[in-house]
């Protein structure tokens, strides 16, 4: 294990290839189903497939991810698919700092292993607590 920071291992391992993700939605979020559409939120959402997907189908959907080299490809990929501005944001932020301070109707955190430390716990916490009161019930 090396010496950097979660930012900058992930930045390096997107460095490392130009699609580190499939890119495509994960089959356990469409398996899953669901409400909808109304405000998601994923965290960790790398490459932004999850984040596209939701847009796709009406969600107004925000994804965050420790690597700005992970979330330029996200933007990318939504001018690419055509969505309306504001349908899919990608936001670059160390969690759970980069959380919005807004309730959202879905959270998702696929993705959010990781080889090197992160604070799982408060990351869970602050994203539970935006969670929307009409979403929780």
């Amino acid at each position: 294990m090396d010496d950097l920071s979660p930012a900058e291992h992930w930045e390096k391992r997107y460095a490392e290839s130009d699609r580190v993700w499939s890119g495509r939605v994960n089959p356990t979020r469409v398996a899953r189903g669901g409400p909808g559409p109304g405000r998601a939120l994923d965290l960790g959402c790398g490459e932004g497939g999850d984040v596209l997907w939701l847009a796709q189908r009406g969600w107004r959907a925000t994804g965050i991810d420790i690597s700005a080299t992970a979330v330029a490809r996200a933007e990318a990929h939504a001018e690419e698919a055509g969505l309306p501005q504001g349908q899919a944001e990608f936001v670059a932020a160390e969690l759970p700092q980069g959380i919005p301070d807004e309730p959202f109707d879905l959270i998702t955190a696929s993705f959010l292993q990781s080889t090197v430390e992160l604070d799982r716990q408060g990351i869970l916490e602050a994203a539970a607590a935006r969670v929307a009161p009409a979403a929780a019930c």
